[in-house]
């Protein structure tokens, strides 16, 4: 009795979880998201090559694997507030400069 009432509140939730996700990953903030990925990859990828340097280069500088690098660039990768800091410091821009879109 004690194990059947265990795995319904077990799947109770999973599909609460699963609604939440879905609720948070809808397309409104997968768009969102996304595009910051995007701006910022696409700054770190033109800030990297206006200096002449290769990804793996570039991510030895960052303190970071080449290939997630090239995700980051892709803006397949979902960094932390923190890792963008950290990276803008490396950097010596001002993070805000990392997020903002590019007019050219």
């Amino acid at each position: 009795m004690i194990l059947l009432v265990s795995v319904e509140k077990r799947a109770e939730s999973v599909a609460t979880y699963q609604y939440v996700d879905l609720q948070v990953a809808s397309d409104k903030h997968q768009d969102v998201v996304g595009h910051l990925q995007q701006v910022l990859g696409d700054n770190l990828r033109r800030y990297r090559l206006a200096r002449g340097m290769s990804q793996e280069a570039f991510a030895d500088l960052l303190n970071i694997h080449r290939t997630y690098m090239g995700g980051v660039e892709r803006g397949e990768r979902n960094l932390t507030l923190r890792s963008i800091e950290r990276i803008a410091e490396i950097l010596g821009e001002d993070p805000v400069w990392l997020l903002t879109e590019d007019d050219d």
